[in-house]
């Protein structure tokens, strides 16, 4: 398994949140899978974001979309990652 923990930002129609990352890939299966959680710095609602698609970008470069499979009012989300992992 790789992980990440660390600076993220999240971007939504356009509009990038800081973030910080706990992701981690997983190659179990037949296929790379890659998910977490995202928690904003600011306290942010993301209960809004369920269901829809995110990109992930980190400080290295690396962007990935993401769904969005929970997220709280307080400024929490579990995503589940689309392609390949963005680390």
């Amino acid at each position: 398994m790789r992980n990440y923990e660390g600076p993220a930002l999240m971007v939504f129609e356009g509009v990038e949140t800081e973030m910080m990352a706990d992701l981690t890939v997983d190659r179990s299966g037949e296929q790379e899978e890659w998910g977490g959680t995202l928690e904003a710095q600011a306290g942010q609602d993301l209960e809004g974001l369920v269901e829809h698609t995110v990109m992930v970008r980190l400080p290295n470069g690396g962007e990935s979309e993401a769904l969005v499979g929970w997220g709280s009012k307080e400024g929490s989300a579990r995503i589940i990652g689309n392609g390949a992992a963005p680390f």
